[in-house]
């Protein structure tokens, strides 16, 4: 089954990667791999990294049919305001993550 890029449902539809290499809706991937090569490839030459965010699975026989990626500074980051253990120290350090936009979602379809 192919898997296609989530987006607006008006925009033209695309099959494969562009010549660009750039990201378009209705884009189609023989599988999960082709897609995520795909935007780890376009993901280098923009100047950022990826990984994998969520990923929804059918209810009927447990197949993933939807993944997103993802800017590896996608997300804030979560507060952890107390320690388990008021012995130890936590280190002060700045946060990697930033409100990146970057996606690619693919759906089974």
């Amino acid at each position: 089954m192919p898997l296609g890029a989530a987006g607006d449902e008006d925009a033209a539809a695309v099959t494969g990667p562009s010549s660009a290499g750039e990201p378009a809706a209705g884009m189609e991937f023989a599988s999960p791999e082709e897609a995520r090569a795909f935007y780890c490839t376009y993901a280098a030459r923009a100047g950022f990294r990826v990984r994998s965010s969520k990923s929804f699975a059918s209810r009927i026989d447990d197949a993933i049919i939807m993944r997103r990626f993802v800017c590896t500074r996608q997300g804030l980051p979560s507060r952890k305001d107390t320690l388990l253990d008021a012995s130890k120290k936590r280190r002060n350090r700045a946060s990697a993550r930033a409100a990146c936009p970057a996606m690619l979602q693919v759906a089974d379809l």
